[in-house]
């Protein structure tokens, strides 16, 4: 029988836990000494929560709208100082971190969306390189010395990462597209995100050359980039000409699993361009998927920056499923 919106909810709603989380999943590649785990969970973190939430955001269904509500307190609690977010908490069982602009703008938005404003962009637009684009950390840099307190958070915040900052794990001056299409989500047109959008169209408009540091999948940045056109960020809207034809000649890859494909699928119907779905070979299968059940399977979705560590969810295949196929048959 294929899958049903209905099913789809009743799935997502009995993954959410007591406390309205939605639990991130992790795994490791072959080779790796904690590969033989599988998917398996560990620390709490708001980032793959948050994208679950966003993606029912999109569904009238009554129940969509309750796993919402649920999920919201787990949002909120979990942010920090000033209205920012890390991937994992400090002092947990996983690497410490420092806040970063991929986390802080999805649940941002978010808490926007349920009337629930942060007053952070001030400092969010801040976290800029020499050439103004936005950078993934959130660390001490000289432009915010005129916010005294928030600079000596971050400091001790930083000394805190401090063998994490130094390890390849990630670069202080790490920027790429898929991380700043989140921010532009929550940002939309802000004049001091102009490098910004600038950088993404750019990076977009070349898919074999781009950048990509935090996603392994080719389609995310796209995916990001046209859900934040979707939501209002205008000065993307040039994407709805030339994208559908980059995924139609094949040249940016959609990976034969059902987080990828449905991300294509919410991508070509953001940018308008439903019609070219059918020209997929896998778009029929997709779209007939029969119901998994309670054995809906985790994807990566969000990698470290060497690719060992992946994130994702059941949770999160299913409730970007339920965006892609809820879009198409809404009138």
């Amino acid at each position: 029988m294929p899958v049903t919106q209905e099913a789809i909810l009743d799935f997502i709603s009995h993954c959410q836990q007591a406390d309205g989380q939605f639990l991130s999943y992790e795994s490791y590649p072959d080779g790796h000494p904690l590969h033989e785990l599988g998917w398996h969970t560990k620390d709490p973190s708001p980032f793959v929560h948050a994208n679950i939430l966003i993606a029912l955001s999109s569904s009238e269904h009554p129940k969509a709208k309750a796993i919402i509500q649920r999920g919201l307190p787990f949002i909120r609690n979990s942010m920090e100082r000033n209205g920012f977010w890390r991937f994992w908490p400090q002092g947990g069982q996983t690497h410490n971190v420092p806040p970063d602009l991929d986390d802080t703008a999805v649940c941002s938005f978010l808490m926007v969306q349920n009337g629930q404003p942060i007053r952070n962009q001030h400092l969010l637009l801040r976290n800029t390189g020499p050439d103004g684009r936005l950078l993934t950390w959130v660390v001490p840099r000289p432009n915010y010395l005129r916010y005294p307190l928030f600079w000596t958070w971050l400091r001790r915040d930083a000394r805190h990462c401090q063998t994490t900052i130094q390890s390849p794990m990630l670069d202080v001056s790490d920027s790429e597209p898929a991380v700043l299409a989140n921010v532009l989500l929550y940002v939309g047109d802000h004049p001091k995100a102009r490098p910004t959008v600038a950088y993404v169209l750019d990076q977009l408009a070349q898919p074999e050359e781009m950048e990509l540091q935090y996603y392994a999948d080719p389609i995310v940045p796209y995916y990001h980039a046209s859900r934040a056109l979707h939501f209002g960020t205008r000065s993307l809207e040039s994407l709805a000409q030339w994208v559908p034809p980059l995924l139609r000649e094949g040249r940016i890859p959609i990976a034969d699993n059902l987080l990828s494909q449905s991300m294509a699928v919410t991508t070509l119907h953001y940018l308008g361009a439903d019609d070219q779905l059918p020209f997929f070979d896998w778009y029929q299968q997709w779209l007939n998927m029969e119901d998994p059940g309670s054995d809906w399977p985790a994807y990566p979705y969000f990698v470290s920056k060497d690719h060992n560590f992946r994130a994702g969810a059941p949770a999160l295949t299913a409730a970007f499923y339920l965006e892609a196929l809820g879009n198409l048959t809404t009138p």
